[in-house]
């Protein structure tokens, strides 16, 4: 069986997906599983990292739709809660690899999101906040109204379960 050395634990370990990335065998980069997962844990966890992926991500996702993008990492950094919290559930923004393999650190419910206040504009320093991923989901795909609804009658059904 073929062996190879982790360029960063210096560990040898077999040639097999068990412990490399398959992509990794096929471009030859001798970087194990458990360095790399402990390398994107730490390189993502940053929210300057973070702020320069999500800018990234919304340039991206809004290209050629006219929406603006004009907002900075230090911005980013600027905004984001002090305590580390969602200032909507009141729970901590986890910074962590995506669920693919492709990068960023979203998919989690618990990851922090830029959620526009506004959707009509653009990301710009006056329309945007960090929230969890939740949070953006349930404000994003409710309205007001939706929102003022279940809102008041979540306690009348956790009474009756």
């Amino acid at each position: 069986m073929e062996m190879h050395e982790c360029k960063m634990c210096g560990e040898v370990k077999a040639w097999t997906v068990e412990y490399w990335y398959e992509s990794y065998i096929a471009r030859n980069q001798k970087r194990c599983k458990v360095c790399m997962k402990k390398w994107f844990f730490e390189h993502y966890k940053k929210p300057r990292t973070w702020g320069r992926n999500a800018i990234k991500n919304a340039k991206q996702r809004n290209k050629g739709k006219g929406v603006e993008v004009s907002i900075t990492q230090e911005f980013i950094e600027s905004i984001w809660p002090k305590d580390n919290l969602c200032p909507l559930r009141k729970t901590p923004l986890v910074i962590r690899p995506a669920k693919s393999n492709r990068g960023g650190g979203g998919g989690y419910d618990d990851s922090p999101s830029l959620h526009r206040k506004n959707p009509n504009k653009g990301y710009t320093e006056d329309n945007v906040v960090i929230i969890s991923l939740l949070a953006n989901r349930v404000i994003t795909d409710a309205n007001k109204k939706t929102l003022t609804t279940i809102a008041n009658n979540v306690f009348l059904l956790a009474s009756v379960i």
